[in-house]
């Protein structure tokens, strides 16, 4: 029907996915920096593979310094460097030349759980975001390591680590408020 939301097809560009925790960020006036999104989206794509065992985005996840990076969501906001992001990524058509802010529209389900996710976590510093994905044997310190000991092209995440990790109680969890998902 004409004016009608659809629900957007998984998995979807992280850029997306981004928009979207910016948006729920925004509209529960908790700031959220770069550095502070990586970790978020990191959660929420750990949480959503083990719990509907499917892809939120499909992204590669990178091992950088501070902790996992969708390089693409990295580049998309760099110019706010430390600061709280105030804009949305947008795309371009070049069929048609427009310019506009892809809109992530989960169904009522996922939208209750990554809402959960995104609060919980987006309440947290950014230095306590990047301690829990720096926990020792988790999937950031796993890319690490095995960079150390083979090349890791990217230092990508591999999906299954992240999955082993948070189908691991307690420590990839939010905090408080998580409603048993």
């Amino acid at each position: 029907m004409k004016g009608e939301k659809k629900e957007s097809v998984l998995p979807v560009d992280a850029r997306d996915v981004a928009n979207y925790i910016l948006d729920v960020a925004d509209q529960n006036a908790v700031p959220i920096t770069n550095l502070a999104l990586q970790k978020i989206l990191y959660f929420c794509q750990g949480n959503f593979l083990t719990h509907f065992d499917k892809h939120l985005f499909h992204n590669p996840i990178e091992a950088w310094k501070f902790g996992p990076v969708i390089r693409s969501v990295y580049e998309s906001f760099r110019t706010f460097g430390s600061e709280p992001i105030s804009a949305r990524v947008l795309h371009s058509d070049a069929l048609d030349q427009r310019v506009y802010a892809e809109r992530f529209e989960p169904d009522p389900a996922t939208r209750d759980f990554l809402d959960t996710i995104i609060l919980s976590f987006a309440k947290m510093s950014a230095s306590s975001l990047v301690h829990l994905t720096h926990a020792h044997g988790g999937p950031w310190r796993s890319a690490v390591q095995e960079h150390q000991q083979r090349a890791n092209v990217g230092l990508r995440i591999d999906d299954e680590v992240i999955r082993a990790r948070f189908q691991q109680p307690a420590t990839t969890k939010p905090p408080t408020g998580y409603g048993g998902h």
